[in-house]
């Protein structure tokens, strides 16, 4: 542990404990004495005029006196009625009146703890038939004297049980994430809520606030407060990133239902600009169509970040997010997910659950044979984040879909001979969340449509073949496989798509685009009409074709970011112009 950053935090214990008055609780009393002679309340039946104000507790001159809360000492003074009058504004508000005493040990302005000697049993004054301790309690200072008091009694029977408020410190207030720990001593194990109130402190109608829990760990808490899992790193909002000032005050959440002290170092101002929240590298943006999309996500204008229109279009378009959040947990587990067609997306922990305004109620338990064609995608992410520039709508920013790729060269011939066969190839670029393996197949579309160009060397006319070497995330590989030509002449369409179990990210049912989206056209010509050299052998171009010349292609350039990254964007190939702008006459 980095003996430094243990002082510290020590230091900042210290501190806190002065502030919280001994780390006593603001609601923890003790009887100061067991025997009663002149309860609370009573009047003629013990041979008084009016109701007694306080209660008598009998004990021989010169017994000390315990104080009955842990409080500041308000007020020393004498009555010719009451003698010597000690004051304590316990924490909780409540004033203690101790009277008729023989001595005072503490003096005005002290901090007293609860069971602390503070004074000593007398018989002074007129109003007295004998050494005892006259104990009043109200909400007033002069409580003691005149005005409303409670039985002191009862309320201290009500206050037996000791809470002592929660701890903690603020170490930044920052752009990154407002930081800090914070810990409830009755419970020093287990972690308590923070909350967050930016643009007011609590009770500020115009503050905005929320919650996080104080979970995380920190080796420097460990020595220091005898438990380690006690950290909070809280986002701003994104609507906070505007650039202009911004209070933040935080407050431990006591875990008994006391008081919720403001955290050291609360209050501390923040501005941050849009150019601060920083996007990882590989987002898509995720249209939210309507507002009853936003309502039924909970989403808010809190939830929304201020971009420019270039930035959000520099940002792949992906699908608009589904009209409500499918939230499912496979029966026997604990682990919630949001489910988007066949995709399970892990929802990491209660903090992003929380983040997302998502309830318990209405998360569904499945069976693990209803996922079992199912894959796992990304994990959620930990809070929304939705950006918006001048259009009407705002897009949700989220984690690149689990199959997405992007050609970065590739081989389709533009001509075959009827009944012939071509090598092609693609070679891919992985720019999806999982490895491109070979769970992974190459499949012609429309789904489970026979293709035209079936060869036997196809796993079925409806399926090409699984990606031979695996490739993560920013790694290539390529995908090769053989033509087979129909024996109709002519120009053929072929298309392609990407599919893993049941997942077809070429259905735009399932987050993809059209099928049409990521064909081309491959001219069928007479058997014999291309040289063994590649050429057409009558000189003539096909249909369709800009010039004669060589039947085969010429690398494609890399693509840029694919129209639609739910599918593979390698079958979305280099056009027909580019080969034939680059192919030269046989």
């Amino acid at each position: 542990m980095n003996a430094r950053l243990a002082r510290s935090v020590l230091t900042t214990i210290t501190a806190t404990s002065m502030l919280l008055v001994s780390a006593e609780s603001l609601a923890c009393y003790v009887m100061p004495f067991t025997r009663i002679s002149d309860p609370w309340g009573c009047a003629a039946a013990c041979g008084r005029s009016s109701a007694h104000r306080g209660v008598d507790f009998p004990a021989p001159t010169g017994t000390v006196i315990p104080s009955i809360s842990a409080g500041t000492v308000a007020l020393v003074t004498t009555s010719s009625c009451l003698g010597n009058v000690l004051v304590i504004r316990n924490d909780d508000g409540m004033y203690a009146g101790y009277s008729h005493l023989s001595a005072v040990l503490v003096a005005p302005g002290a901090t007293v703890a609860r069971g602390q000697h503070v004074a000593r049993v007398g018989n002074t004054g007129t109003c007295t038939t004998g050494p005892h301790l006259h104990l009043t309690l109200g909400a007033g200072q002069n409580s003691w004297y005149t005005g409303a008091t409670v039985d002191p009694v009862a309320y201290i029977m009500s206050h037996t049980t000791c809470n002592r408020a929660p701890r903690g410190y603020v170490d930044a207030t920052a752009c990154t994430g407002i930081t800090g720990w914070a810990q409830d001593e009755d419970t020093p194990n287990a972690p308590i809520s923070v909350h967050i109130y930016l643009d007011g402190s609590a009770g500020d109608p115009a503050a905005y606030s929320f919650a996080t829990p104080a979970n995380l760990h920190r080796d420097d808490l460990c020595m220091a407060i005898g438990s380690c899992a006690h950290g909070f790193n809280a986002r701003l909002p994104p609507s906070f990133f505007d650039g202009r000032d911004h209070r933040v005050f935080a407050y431990g959440i006591d875990a008994m239902g006391g008081p919720n002290p403001q955290l050291m170092r609360s209050g501390g101002t923040v501005r941050c600009d849009a150019s601060a929240l920083m996007l990882a590298d590989g987002v898509v943006r995720r249209r939210l169509p309507d507002a009853m999309t936003m309502s039924a996500w909970r989403l808010t204008n809190r939830d929304v970040a201020p971009r420019t229109d270039a930035e959000i279009e520099a940002i792949p378009n992906a699908a608009s997010l589904s009209a409500t959040p499918a939230l499912v947990r496979i029966e026997g587990a604990d682990r919630v997910y949001v489910r988007e067609f066949d995709i399970l997306r892990p929802i990491n922990n209660s903090a992003a659950f929380d983040a997302w305004r998502f309830r318990t109620m209405d998360v569904r338990v499945t069976t693990s044979q209803d996922v079992a064609n199912t894959i796992t995608g990304a994990p959620w992410p930990d809070a929304p984040l939705l950006v918006k520039g001048t259009s009407a709508d705002p897009w949700m920013i989220d984690a690149p879909p689990p199959l997405w790729a992007e050609v970065v060269r590739d081989t389709i011939p533009a001509r075959i001979e009827a009944g012939g066969v071509a090598m092609a190839s693609v070679r891919l670029r992985n720019r999806g969340w999982i490895a491109l393996d070979d769970r992974v197949t190459i499949a012609p579309t429309p789904r489970d449509t026979r293709s035209v160009f079936c060869d036997r060397t196809w796993d079925s006319c409806t399926r090409i073949g699984a990606v031979a070497l695996p490739a993560e995330r920013g790694q290539e590989t390529t995908v090769s496989f053989v033509l087979q030509a129909p024996a109709n002449l002519g120009p053929q369409r072929f298309c392609l798509g990407i599919t893993r179990n049941s997942h077809w990210f070429s259905d735009p049912g399932q987050n993809g685009p059209a099928d049409t989206d990521h064909c081309w056209t491959i001219q069928v010509v007479a058997a014999g009409s291309i040289a063994s050299d590649g050429g057409v052998r009558d000189g003539s171009p096909a249909p369709g074709d800009g010039a004669p010349g060589c039947a085969c292609s010429t690398p494609a350039a890399p693509s840029t970011f694919p129209r639609a990254p739910w599918v593979i964007a390698a079958l979305a190939l280099a056009t027909a112009r580019e080969r034939r702008r680059n192919r030269t006459t046989a």
